[in-house]
């Protein structure tokens, strides 16, 4: 246990080394660790029980056509170590908006009594439109802003999953695959290495007090020829029921959170964000809430997860 800390914290360090770049354009939520399938399609091999999340996140409030984001994710565990389960993915700021439809499936190897390794892979249906009918242009007519039309490409997550009794390590990319548009507007699906989006997290709770826990984690995410970006989380639960937590993002952004089991198997989070960059002056700051459930088995789960 004691080599588990000194890997955990070096990892702390090295994370902490390369956060000092900005964040790259990606959409981030801050209660990340809550419910990990959202970034890591491995994570699901780790459930041991039916479950579900829902996540909604309004960002920059205040600002007219500001970015919102919303989740779902559902799993559920299959006989000889295998997970399935589907997500939907939504994504707008004005009038684009993306829907990611995934299958995601997960393996889950023991490695040791208590240490498990799970691999996941999810296809997904990548949906994208703009809706230019909705603006107010000078020249309804203008050529450049008829195309309305559905946009349908492929694309792949792919992820690792290392967990043990209080700690998990997570490696992940949810953009396998470069989906972008061509001159005449069409959608075009490749293999580039460099647009590869990967994410880095891990977290670990340590028990301070027979009621007490503190649950430290972090993130780092990485595209090539973009600033990195990184999340460091620090959570107390109190009584197993109420989490009280404060987050930094290295684009300036603070959250504050509240946890709350609001009943036997469902939890409630609320995170509120201050950017301290230039958008402070136009935005009210971002607002996130998750719901989470589940449906335990009868019998008690070999490894319970930190879920923070």
């Amino acid at each position: 246990m004691k080599k588990l800390h000194i890997i955990f914290f070096w990892y702390i360090f090295a994370v902490g080394s390369f956060a000092r770049l900005q964040a790259q354009n990606q959409y981030h939520i801050s209660l990340f660790g809550i419910h990990q399938p959202f970034g890591n399609v491995a994570a699901i091999g780790s459930y041991e029980y039916i479950n579900g999340a829902f996540f909604h996140k309004s960002q920059w409030v205040g600002v007219k056509n500001a970015p919102n984001f919303q989740g779902f994710d559902f799993s559920l565990p299959l006989p000889k170590n295998n997970s399935l389960g589907v997500s939907l993915l939504r994504d707008q700021i004005n009038v684009h908006q993306q829907y990611d439809l995934a299958l995601n499936y997960a393996y889950n190897l023991r490695l040791k009594k208590d240490y498990f390794m799970s691999f996941g892979l999810a296809p997904v249906i990548v949906f994208r439109q703009s809706l230019f009918n909705r603006l107010s242009l000078q020249n309804p007519e203008d050529p450049l802003f008829q195309n309305t039309r559905l946009l349908v490409m492929p694309n792949l997550r792919l992820g690792l999953y290392f967990y043990g009794p209080r700690f998990y390590v997570s490696l992940s990319t949810n953009r396998f695959l470069h989906n972008t548009l061509s001159k005449e507007n069409k959608a075009l699906t490749n293999f580039n290495g460099k647009e590869i989006h990967l994410q880095l997290s891990g977290g670990y709770e340590f028990a301070l007090h027979k009621n007490l826990d503190l649950d430290i984690s972090t993130i780092l995410r990485y595209v090539y020829g973009a600033p990195l970006s990184a999340d460091f989380r620090v959570q107390f639960l109190i009584y197993k029921f109420v989490g009280l937590g404060v987050a930094y993002r290295t684009n300036n952004d603070l959250y504050g959170s509240i946890l709350v089991q609001v009943y036997k198997n469902i939890k409630l989070a609320y995170a509120f964000g201050w950017n301290f960059g230039a958008i402070r002056r136009a935005s009210k700051g971002d607002h996130e809430v998750m719901l989470l459930w589940a449906i335990p088995k009868e019998k008690k789960t070999k490894v319970v997860i930190p879920r923070f």
